[in-house]
């Protein structure tokens, strides 16, 4: 095997034969080698295969001897062109970040208004319980309105979760939306779908009220008006009595305690639909006039029996509940239903006010959501929650109009 020769700085590099050393290290001519295969070459410490054929064949042509100069600008070009490769290969890498990133804003912006739009159409949607519960509100109750009044307070929940869906939708929107105006209408429709379910909130609360205090006027009524179907017949009662028909007057009697009852069952009814309202009074009375009854009936069997002294016992202990229960009558209010109005207007006086706050909100919001929807007809702000109102409705009176 040969051997290779030191390589000195400055100098060049000499070949060796891989069978035969060099007879002299002076410069004078060596012999040719003897195999012209492939040799390494040493340059700075490192190893570099030389190739065969061509190669080989113009070092044989050579001989051993020849030499083959160092370029020195070779090592600073190819390290050029390799920070060149990396800079290129950064300026890609960083333009497909930017690209990418760019790719990325843009689809959250579309996704952000895609959310936009389907808030605003879910309070659109919802609107057709809003603007029913509004109009409930001022309208008066009646007995065939009873289950309208409660299907809508049935369909309460379902629509407040309905809104509860376009707020989140409106708040992430805000999130990734880049234009202040579309942000405005983000935060529009987060107001608009937050307002609608406190409406809701007070307005179920309010439209309970009416449906309670007209159910307890409804039993307040007809407590009433049997107390004075039991009065009448007490009275047919009495004149029987002086007239000496016991056998009737005690038949009247019992006619009246039946009514009586009737009567204090229709008021425990009142009670339990409208526990705030104060029937004290009324209670009072009915309670001294149903013992009276029973004392009359009790004198009048007494008659009957022709016990005078048990008659007349029980017909003072009669005398005495019915001055009670006159006593009890003047203090009753002139409008039967009074018990019933002062409660209500003690329970629902807050709960409109904040209702009509929360009204108030939702109509300055959907100002923003109709010039967004395109509807710019609307100047007042009441105008949006009352006659024809909300967004859906806004929207086709001003196609309408165009027409």
């Amino acid at each position: 095997m040969g051997k290779r020769d030191n390589i000195q700085q400055g100098k060049h590099v000499r070949l060796a034969s891989s069978t035969e050393a060099p007879t002299s290290s002076s410069k004078s001519e060596s012999q040719e080698p003897k195999d012209s295969g492939s040799a390494l070459a040493t340059i700075d410490g490192s190893k570099q295969l030389a190739k065969n054929g061509l190669h080989s064949h113009e070092k044989s042509k050579k001989g051993a001897n020849s030499k083959q100069p160092l370029d020195p600008e070779a090592s600073k070009k190819r390290k050029k062109r390799i920070r060149t490769t990396i800079i290129v290969v950064l300026v890609v890498l960083i333009a497909l970040g930017a690209g990418g990133a760019f790719l990325y804003f843009k689809m959250r912006e579309t996704k952000s208004l895609e959310m936009l739009d389907a808030s605003v159409a879910t309070i659109q949607e919802c609107d057709a319980i809003v603007v029913e519960v509004d109009n409930a509100i001022d309208e008066e109750v009646t007995s065939d309105r009873i289950d309208f009044l409660q299907g809508l307070i049935d369909g309460i929940p379902a629509t407040k979760e309905k809104l509860s869906n376009a707020y989140k939708q409106a708040t992430e929107a805000v999130d990734g939306i880049s234009s202040q105006d579309k942000k405005k209408v983000a935060l529009a429709a987060q107001e608009a779908s937050d307002a609608r379910s406190e409406m809701l909130n007070y307005g179920r609360n309010l439209i309970q009220n009416d449906i309670d205090a007209f159910n307890s006027a409804t039993e307040l009524n007809n407590t009433y008006a049997l107390i004075i179907e039991a009065d009448d017949l007490m009275r047919k009662s009495a004149a029987n009595a002086g007239n000496g028909v016991i056998a009737d007057s005690i038949s009247y009697d019992k006619k009246a305690q039946s009514k009586l009852k009737s009567a204090s069952e229709a008021l425990s009814k009142a009670k339990q639909c409208y526990p705030s309202a104060d029937f004290s009074v009324l209670e009072n009375y009915l309670d001294h006039k149903t013992k009276a009854a029973s004392y009359a009936m009790a004198t009048d069997e007494a008659i009957q029996k022709a016990d005078t002294t048990e008659a007349k016992k029980q017909n003072k202990l009669f005398e005495a509940e019915e001055a009670k229960a006159a006593e009890a009558a003047s203090k009753l209010p002139k409008n039967i239903l009074q018990p019933i109005l002062d409660a209500f207007e003690n329970n629902t006086l807050n709960l409109r006010a904040q209702y009509n706050e929360a009204r108030q909100r939702a109509a300055e919001a959907d100002v923003v959501l109709r010039d967004y929807l395109g509807v710019t007809d609307v100047n007042e702000l009441d105008e949006v929650l009352s006659s024809t109102r909300g967004l859906s409705s806004g929207a086709e009176e001003d196609s309408s109009t165009d027409e």
